[in-house]
């Protein structure tokens, strides 16, 4: 009884109790000029112990302890603070801050340790534990938003469009006049381009990634080539040691060696929820000629993660303003971002007075950290781009919104969709210019069978027809022809291709050819799917063989970096110049040749994006390895040759923090037995061509050189930015070591052809500079010109000095 009095006490007791409820105010942070959300804005109460942070819509949550009346108080490096009592707050609350001094606090030289850098010792300590990308697994769902829209109109066309608006209607206006009062009509009402996505990502560790785009919408366009989600190109997380920029690396700060190239400032400390948040400023140290980032990254007591950041590319002389925004939360013990902005400022290109700009927003929602993810969901395909439903585009995309659509951005779509209707070519142009091919109902007209260049033949015209996916996924048909106009001859070939699993490369093609090849380049590794310099040196070969080839190849993915091919193929091979190989003791001028091979390719992280049906290469990580073996065998009535080719290349390309970047490129063959010419190995030379052609020697004639075993050595360092940085020059310091072995096995049988041997090694050694001369265009990027110039040494130099030496052109394109 004792027992149940004494429960009951306390339970009355404990009703009887004031409730310790707690309050929650929340609210958006804007900037009191330009009316823009402000974002990571530190929102703290007078206790120091509750706080929180605006997102990068300026918006905030914070829970406010039971008894508390003081103040909230906001701070941003940017912005004066403010402060408001908490009675201000009722429902959701605009909160505006003064813009304070427009560059950042001038970094402090300390007497003893900066406090910044154990604080950024600590994050770099804790990096790699912290990087989302070295978790076990983890999917999302991500919203996201592109769009460019002009800036302001600066004061001096202020001035001229308010002039025209005051004018009387009796004035007459200039056809010039008119067009700017047009634009600034829209650019006042809608944006120039927006376009919206929502997809669903999944990433299985190591490296393996599928994401599938839900829905999408884009203001005058169809192709979802032209979705955010597609053009999406911002890193992910900052943790990389180095933050890719639309094609550029800046070295991350948060890196070992940081302190030698940055400066740090710890320039506030705020609380996220319970924990505390050290805000620090960065920028690259005086003097220092590299591409680094400035700006704020706020870092978590709490493992010492990445908060937030917001960074700028640190480049005086660029074209582009390019700023990131990232912020992460904590999920199921993890820091994963939940927000990625980037901002592009076109601030030369110029139109009517106001400048260009453009804005990607990603939304992560829906996050799972180590989900189970099955493997043979995985591919080398990381972004689907056909898996979008129609029935449900509009409302999967109504449902993942963070905020419905402003007047301005429904005018960019009506606005849009409206004046770009007679245009509608530009999608079918945009996805014919990436995937190669033009889809005219039920097949696709493959744009490398119109027109190619080589000195043989000038020049050729022709037709590819394959059957595309409306006719079926399974199996696909087609045939090309194509005519020389130097050599007269027509070209043509046929093949049936049986795709049994897109996601595993998994195929069975059957094809005839009759064609041509240059000597030499058959053995020749496919080292990447992508255009390379390789295309420069075909445009100045000359010398090929007349073939006919019927041919099986099955092809499969073994494992998500290694691709296997195995083929059976008969040969009937003409040289199209004098020559004779001697053959059991009879001289032949005509090859009856059957070949087996195999081939294995190894590639780190090949990834591609799917468009009806194509595939699209978008990047690969290093090293990529491709070995075959190719063997004659008596078949089909082919019994002269007996030869065994062994080919390999090997590829690799290393990165140093503010040392630029080193690519080794090793080649190599063996073939044993005897093969015709065209099929032993050419020396690998490119002295025609005008431009740099990789892993090939500069001062090498095309044909100079044959060898039925060889091993070639091509290194090349750029030492990146290292003398000057101006608008109109920033020159790259560029090495380079070739070197080269070959023997020439049986060659008392070969008549008709000069044949050398390179045994004695082939040496040449170049110098160069990239971007010497840098041309703006149209206030978007430069076009970069440098040059090199490589000479040749050692046994096989030449008696006359200036024939030793090449010549060639470097071309880049950069923001």
């Amino acid at each position: 009884m004792r027992l149940i009095g004494a429960f009951l006490f306390l339970m009355i007791a404990a009703y009887n109790l004031p409730a310790q409820t707690t309050t929650t105010i929340y609210g958006r942070v804007i900037d009191s000029v330009s009316s823009q959300p402000v974002a990571f804005v530190s929102v703290t109460l007078q206790d120091g112990r509750h706080g929180a942070n605006t997102d990068m819509e300026g918006n905030f949550t914070l829970r406010v302890p039971a008894g508390y009346e003081g103040w909230v108080y906001f701070s941003h490096v940017s912005y004066q603070k403010t402060k408001l009592p908490l009675r201000a707050f009722r429902g959701k609350t605009v909160v505006k801050l003064k813009p304070g001094s427009t560059v950042l606090s001038e970094f402090t030289v300390f007497s003893g340790e900066n406090p910044a850098f154990k604080i950024i010792r600590q994050a770099i300590e804790h990096r790699k534990e912290n990087d989302p990308e070295n978790l076990r697994s983890y999917s999302y769902t991500s919203y996201s938003k592109f769009f460019i829209s002009p800036s302001e109109p600066n004061h001096k066309t202020d001035s001229i469009m308010q002039a025209l608006r005051q004018r009387p209607d009796s004035v007459k206006l200039t056809k010039d006049q008119k067009s700017l009062l047009q634009f600034d009509a829209l650019a006042d009402s809608a944006n120039l381009f927006l376009s919206e996505s929502v997809s669903e990502k999944k990433v299985l560790h190591p490296g393996q990634v599928k994401e599938q785009l839900l829905a999408y919408r884009i203001s005058g366009y169809r192709s979802p080539m032209f979705s955010s989600a597609a053009m999406d190109g911002q890193p992910f997380a900052f943790y990389d040691e180095n933050i890719n920029l639309f094609g550029k690396a800046f070295i991350n700060p948060l890196q070992p060696g940081t302190f030698r190239r940055y400066d740090f400032n710890l320039v506030d400390t705020t609380f996220y929820q319970a924990d505390t948040v050290y805000v620090i400023q960065f920028a690259p140290r005086d003097k220092k000629l590299f591409n680094g980032l400035e700006g704020i990254i706020s870092i978590a007591v709490d493992g010492y993660a990445v908060k937030n950041v917001a960074a700028t590319a640190a480049d005086p002389v660029g074209l582009v303003g390019i700023r990131i925004q990232q912020d992460y939360e904590k999920i199921d013990g993890h820091w994963f971002p939940v927000q990625l902005n980037t901002d592009l400022d076109f601030h030369d290109l110029v139109f009517a007075g106001r400048s260009m700009k453009a804005q990607q927003l990603n939304f992560l929602r829906d996050v799972r950290i180590n989900p189970e993810l099955n493997k043979k969901e995985f591919g080398d395909i990381v972004m689907d781009l056909s898996a979008v439903r129609k029935d449900l585009n509009a409302s999967i995309l109504e449902t993942h919104r963070i905020r419905p659509l402003e007047r301005r951005e429904l005018n960019t779509y009506t606005f849009l969709d409206s004046a770009m209707r007679k245009v509608r070519w530009l999608d079918g142009a945009f996805e014919a210019l990436v995937t190669g091919t033009v889809p005219v109902g039920w097949v696709d007209v493959d744009l490398s069978k119109v027109m190619s260049f080589n000195a043989y033949e000038s020049a050729r015209f022709g037709m590819g027809l394959y059957t595309n996916d409306r006719v079926s996924k399974l199996v696909r048909v087609g045939g090309y022809y194509g005519y020389g106009i130097s050599d007269r001859q027509s070209k043509y070939g046929g093949e049936v291709k049986f795709t049994f699993d897109r996601n595993r490369d998994l195929y069975l093609r059957l094809s005839y050819a009759h064609d041509i090849y240059e000597t030499g380049s058959l053995h020749q590794n496919n080292e990447g799917q992508y255009l390379s310099s390789e295309s420069f040196r075909r445009w100045t070969a000359s010398r090929y063989d007349r073939i006919d080839n019927y041919k099986t190849e099955f092809g499969y993915r073994v494992l998500p970096s290694i691709h296997a091919r195995l083929s059976l193929s008969h040969q009937q091979i003409r040289p199209t110049y004098p020559y004779t190989v001697e053959v059991s003791g009879e001289p032949q001028d005509v090859f009856d040749i059957t070949e087996a091979a195999f081939s294995v390719r190894y590639v780190r992280r090949e990834n591609y994006t799917s468009l009806r049906g194509k595939k699209i290469f978008l990047t690969h990580k290093f090293p990529t390895a491709t070995f075959s073996i190719t063997k004659a065998i008596p078949l089909f009535d082919a019994k002269d040759f007996h030869y065994t080719i062994y080919d390999l290349t090997v590829k690799h390309q290393t990165k140093y923090s503010g040392f630029g970047k080193t690519v080794i490129g090793l080649t190599g063959g063996i073939v044993d037995g005897v093969a015709p010419y065209g099929k032993l190995f050419n020396g690998r030379g490119a002295k025609t061509s005008s431009f740099y052609v990789e892993n090939y020697f500069q001062t090498m004639g095309l044909y100079e050189f044959s060898a039925s075993k060889y091993a070639g050595l091509f290194l090349r360092h750029n030492f990146g930015n290292v003398l000057m940085n101006k608008k109109y020059s920033k020159p790259e310091l560029l090495i380079f070591q070739n070197a080269g072995i070959g023997a020439l096995d049986h060659s008392q049988l070969h008549t008709g052809v000069l044949m050398q041997s390179m045994d004695k090694g082939y040496l040449e050694s170049g110098v160069g500079m990239d971007n010497i001369i840098r041309i703006p265009y149209f206030g978007l990027g430069y076009y970069n010109f440098g040059g090199s110039v490589f000479y040749r040494y050692g046994p096989y130099r030449f008696l006359r000095q200036q024939d030793n030496f090449a010549y060639r052109i470097n071309f880049t394109f950069t923001f």
